[in-house]
């Protein structure tokens, strides 16, 4: 496999929430931008807020039977930045019913004020219940709008750190950028139609 040299993102971090449900591990994944240069002190404040959103927000809209394992920061100003990493306050979801299979996911996607595929992301949050079902194919209407909420709540959470959320762009028309590109998210929007990852399945 070819080495990919590293993509820089000034004053830029990378958070990963990891899970664990019925033997399959997932993510979700999110990007940063802090205010100034970035120091140890700064990741560890931004683990902190995000641990204090599981808290406050995520957890009840995830499953009980899915454990949330931890919470690692990377910063992404240069190769060597640190990284930290946290065991999270709460340890499990706490939405109670039948757990649905791992790859089944609800969307909740990040919009910017520019358009095309460099500048929006999404998260496939699994950890879903039997009960979030409206159809085979569609999710309850008030899943969805809390779970829209859930991360509509985020920057008020996160953003007093002096840490915004951010897409992080690593290539341009399918050319790998040698600088990255940090926009910021706007708006979240919950999406109704059920979604799969095949990766995730058992």
């Amino acid at each position: 496999m070819p080495f990919l040299p590293f993509i820089p993102f000034l004053d830029g971090a990378e958070s990963i929430i990891h899970f664990t449900q019925q033997s399959s591990q997932w993510i979700l994944t999110q990007g940063w931008k802090f205010s100034g240069p970035v120091t140890l002190t700064d990741l560890q404040n931004l683990a902190s807020a995000l641990d204090a959103w599981i808290t406050a927000q995520l957890a009840a809209e995830i499953s009980n039977s899915v454990s949330i394992d931890y919470i690692k920061v990377t910063g992404l100003t240069t190769v060597t930045d640190p990284t930290v990493t946290i065991v999270p306050t709460t340890p499990a979801g706490t939405l109670t019913g039948l757990v649905l299979a791992a790859q089944t996911a609800l969307v909740v996607t990040f919009l910017t004020a520019n358009r095309g595929r460099s500048f929006r992301g999404r998260n496939y949050v699994a950890g879903r219940v039997n009960g979030d079902l409206l159809t085979v194919t569609t999710w309850q209407p008030a899943r969805v709008a809390a779970m829209g909420l859930t991360y509509v709540n985020q920057p008020g959470i996160v953003n007093p750190t002096g840490w915004t959320h951010q897409i992080l762009s690593r290539f341009n028309n399918g050319v790998r950028r040698t600088v990255g590109v940090s926009t910021p998210v706007l708006q979240y929007v919950a999406k109704g139609q059920v979604a799969t990852q095949r990766k995730r399945l058992v």
